[in-house]
């Protein structure tokens, strides 16, 4: 069946996840999933609203023509190196780069869940180990390197905010609750992570 203009898939392919996105990317060595496409292939949690927008975000670099597709919001952006990654054979945006890229769609407070689940990091004694998608550091490195981005301000709030061990949306929106009304800060602490440096390779 055809998915999109020159792109065909078998009619009972069970493709699913990044590996039914890999065609788009493969239209050119430009075309990059990113926004919310990428949040989904991260796994990252996203608020009921812009988490059921399963259209295809695909950018390609400023200079090259605009992504026109079925199904398919188009973005030029421009990235820098370390900024595009590969998952699953899939280009996509790097963790901090979806984050920030969120950043103009997302509340503070949905932006702050999305950053704390790809920081959040578990060692060997907890009964599920977790690597970080990327750290605390990567997240403000974005932000610094972008300044004149969308929703800069708001990427801005919700990194004081972030937090390294918070294991779900739910966890941290208790968090952000407890300390709306003026609570003291309890719970998951900023600390050195390692980068899930395996989870990803960069482009």
């Amino acid at each position: 069946m055809t998915v999109s203009r020159g792109i065909r898939m078998p009619a009972h392919s069970g493709a699913a996840g990044a590996a039914a996105l890999r065609a788009y990317t493969d239209l050119d060595d430009t075309s990059t999933l990113t926004s919310l496409s990428a949040a989904h292939v991260w796994g990252a949690p996203l608020p009921p609203g812009p988490g059921g927008d399963w259209r295809i975000h695909l950018a390609r670099r400023r200079g090259f023509s605009f992504p026109r597709r079925s199904n398919v919001v188009g973005h030029l952006l421009s990235f820098l190196p370390d900024e595009v990654a590969e998952y699953d054979g899939v280009r996509v945006t790097s963790p901090a780069r979806t984050w920030l890229d969120l950043a103009p769609v997302l509340a503070v407070q949905d932006l702050v869940a999305v950053g704390d689940y790809l920081v959040c990091s578990h060692g060997p004694g907890f009964p599920r180990p977790r690597e970080a998608l990327c750290g605390l550091d990567a997240l403000r490195y974005v932000i610094s390197r972008h300044g004149g981005m969308r929703g800069i301000k708001t990427a801005r709030e919700a990194i004081e905010l972030v937090r390294v061990g918070a294991d779900s949306a739910p966890e941290t929106h208790m968090r952000l609750a407890l300390i709306d009304v003026g609570l003291p800060e309890t719970g998951p602490e900023p600390r050195p992570v390692r980068p899930r440096g395996a989870s990803f390779a960069l482009a």
